[in-house]
């Protein structure tokens, strides 16, 4: 959980107990495309959520008016913090993340695009790495390729950009404009461009270079401190209502909740 002045951020549990989201704190509703069902059953009890564009307006659909926009996946560093980003890069294509089918299906023919690139481009392809080794493997890489599950800026993105690699992220995510500029910040790819924008960023040292160094000026933008202060600024003059709504629920008993939420 963090903290800010008003407003606290509780990662909600897999396990989550309804009642739980009946307290002063904003939940923050990270992976809502697997976790959906038990949001909808808790999520009435909470003055005001927090999660991404997509959960936003999947919970509004579902008839849920208290959830709100915010990025979730900040970096937890300040950027006076950060490592310089080296020079020195290895390793021309990394892809490090989640590659189970039956989350990940539809990024797996992406990675095997990579994959394919092997015989003349030094590629890792990674899963289940952390901590120092999984940033030891960001600050070797000169391209990062990502792809988000739900039109997310997910945590990959800020990482990415502070260890001073090219973010490679799909087009069609709109979130991650929000902080940093297609074409200036990352590269945007979509369909059968993604191999050719590779080659290009791979073969122009001065492209990917200029690339990151304009990406890693903006990371101030992508720390968890930043993005809490902008959540709290996007509620800050309805939380009194919201709270007030609680309350009021506070005040049925338990088995009666069900039906006022």
């Amino acid at each position: 959980m963090y903290f800010v002045p008003q407003v606290s951020w509780a990662y909600a549990p897999l396990n989550l107990n309804p009642d739980s989201f009946m307290s002063d704190g904003v939940p923050a509703l990270a992976d809502w495309n697997l976790l959906f069902h038990g949001y909808r059953l808790a999520l009435g009890r909470a003055p005001v959520a927090h999660t991404d564009a997509g959960g936003v307006a999947a919970l509004t659909t579902a008839g849920f008016m208290n959830a709100r926009f915010a990025q979730l996946y900040g970096l937890l560093t300040r950027p006076t913090e950060l490592p310089p980003p080296q020079c020195h890069r290895d390793i021309d294509i990394l892809f490090i993340g989640n590659m189970n089918p039956a989350v990940q299906v539809e990024r797996l023919p992406w990675v095997a695009r990579l994959a394919s690139l092997a015989g003349r481009r030094r590629v890792v392809i990674a899963t289940g790495v952390f901590g120092d080794e999984y940033h030891a493997l960001l600050r070797r890489a000169k391209i990062v390729f990502n792809r988000s599950i739900r039109g997310e800026c997910n945590q990959r993105v800020g990482e990415a950009v502070a260890a001073g690699a090219v973010l490679f992220q799909e087009a069609s995510n709109k979130e991650i404009e929000r902080y940093l500029t297609p074409g200036v910040d990352f590269v945007p790819y979509a369909g059968a461009d993604l191999e050719p924008l590779l080659e290009r960023y791979l073969d122009d040292d001065g492209l990917r270079e200029r690339t990151a160094a304009s990406a890693w000026a903006k990371v101030g933008r992508l720390t968890a401190e930043s993005l809490m202060a902008e959540a709290e600024a996007s509620i800050a003059g309805e939380l009194d209502a919201l709270r007030e709504r609680v309350a009021r629920l506070r005040r049925i008993p338990a088995w009666g909740r069900s039906l006022h939420s």
